[in-house]
């Protein structure tokens, strides 16, 4: 039976007014459901953008983090807050090498800036520019990842999964991104016994150095080809592993004298030594010398430190103006440990009863009756201004303090303006920031006739607007 148009216009039009209601009702509520489910979509996915836009751009996090860069080959790289990774020189001033929002973590050897990214980890060739992605994991193997550099160039990437709260660890080619092979099985995280390979695995020029655990986590063995390179009783702790210029810097676990910092030094050529650092923790160093920001007649109170059996501490007495021996420390124009004046300008005396009409200087280095600091100059519950950068010989254990020229002002008096909580050296030039303000400064390293500084010469009192 055929039906033509007319015919089926007469049946739809006889077609019940009350069916083609319901029937319209039906379909818009339908519609708005959709609507509704699409709007809600529409909201999660707007949601999640804004956090992670935050996250990637830290905009909410507490205060400044302005920390020291890295000197590769004279160039300066450093990271701005929510501005993204610089590069400075001298001679070019600073430009933007890579966005806030490409990058999480980021590391530089002479190769290359490499830098992750969420599950995925990227190289920007220096001599090319180009940026490329070395490794990438899926979405149900990781949950993100983060890595570390190796001496011989090549990578250790930690894989994360927080939904099975596991790790692992790779180790890639530098170049090419090859996984070369799978260096730590997966394990619980947190939690794993033992040290990642990251951890426990260290290059010193040809030397492969590897710390084994002891009692604890914290308390390792110094290992060599199966050989230990500690005495009996001693101990290094895993986590201060440094480098400063070809040396390794590991730190013992000295329970005698907390007040000094006590270090086993390998070098390339294995001409081990220990070192006692005087003035604290050393912020940046060469092959030859330690800076730091501490003021060691200071920080090293009345305990005396420690002697270490292989190092050559050579005579610890200062010969020449500005030195300060922690040995015969009573003698004429030498620095007492033991609370007594300073006899000569610039000496730093811990006596708060000094005689009438002679200045008194504090532990941050100023003289009181000195107008206030601006907010955020110094840090009070340290004590220390960061205004003042002390050298220490490696060879000999000494030390002494860096005159400041800033322009026309070259005397001491001015280094309260170097903002030294941090700084980064590759024996040239010097760089100087403070977590608390934005600005990093670059100085250039003065030496005296036998080749050892004496002076910081300012460059730029702030590289981000050069």
């Amino acid at each position: 039976m055929s039906v033509n148009r007319e015919e089926l216009y007469r049946a739809i039009g006889e077609l019940d007014e009350a069916l083609l209601e319901r029937s319209e009702r039906a379909s818009s509520g339908k519609k708005g459901l959709r609507r509704l489910l699409l709007a809600v979509a529409c909201m999660g996915l707007l949601i999640m953008g804004v956090r992670e836009t935050i996250d990637r751009l830290d905009l909410f996090r507490m205060g400044c983090s302005t920390i020291a860069g890295t000197l590769v080959d004279g160039v300066y790289y450093y990271r701005e807050g929510h501005n993204g990774l610089w590069q400075y020189t001298p001679e070019d001033g600073s430009r933007k090498i890579i966005r806030e929002w490409d990058m999480d973590g980021w590391q530089v050897n002479t190769y290359g800036v490499y830098y992750s990214q969420g599950r995925s980890l990227y190289v920007r060739e220096h001599e090319s520019g180009k940026k490329r992605c070395l490794f990438k994991t899926g979405f149900w193997e990781s949950s993100f990842i983060n890595f570390s550099l190796q001496e011989d160039g090549n990578v250790v990437v930690s894989v994360h999964n927080t939904r099975k709260k596991t790790i692992y660890q790779v180790l890639l080619d530098g170049v090419t991104g090859a996984v070369l092979e799978q260096v730590t099985d997966v394990l619980p995280y947190p939690g794993y016994e033992g040290l990642l390979y990251s951890e426990a695995h260290f290059q010193v020029g040809d030397r492969q150095i590897t710390l084994v655990p002891m009692e604890g986590k914290n308390d390792c063995d110094v290992m060599e080809n199966g050989v230990s390179l500690l005495k009996e009783g001693e101990s290094v702790n895993y986590w201060m592993g440094t480098y400063y210029g070809d040396n390794l810097f590991l730190r013992f676990r000295d329970e005698e004298n907390p007040m000094f910092v006590h270090y086993l030094v390998l070098r390339p050529d294995g001409n081990d030594s220990e070192l006692v650092s005087i003035g604290g923790i050393p912020l940046t160093g060469t092959n030859d010398y330690l800076f730091s920001s501490l003021d060691p007649r200071v920080y090293g109170g009345d305990t005396e430190p420690k002697e270490p059996d292989r190092a050559f501490q050579g005579d610890m007495e200062a010969e020449e103006p500005g030195k300060v021996s922690d040995e015969e420390a009573e003698k004429p124009g030498k620095v007492s440990e033991s609370d007594e004046e300073a006899e000569e300008p610039g000496k730093v005396s811990e006596d708060d009863a000094e005689p009438e009409g002679q200045d008194r200087v504090s532990q941050s280095g100023t003289e009181s009756g000195e107008e206030d600091r601006e907010d955020g100059d110094e840090i009070e519950s340290v004590g220390y201004a960061y205004d003042t950068v002390w050298c220490m010989e490696i060879a000999t254990g000494e030390y002494w303090q860096l005159e400041i020229e800033m322009g026309d002002l070259t005397d001491n008096s001015a280094g309260r303006k170097v903002l030294a909580y941090d700084m980064e050296t590759d024996g040239e030039l010097l760089f100087t920031c403070a977590p608390w303000r934005s600005e990093q400064m670059c100085w250039q390293i003065i030496y005296d006739e036998a080749g050892r500084p004496k002076a910081l010469r300012l460059v730029s009192g702030d590289i981000r607007k050069e």
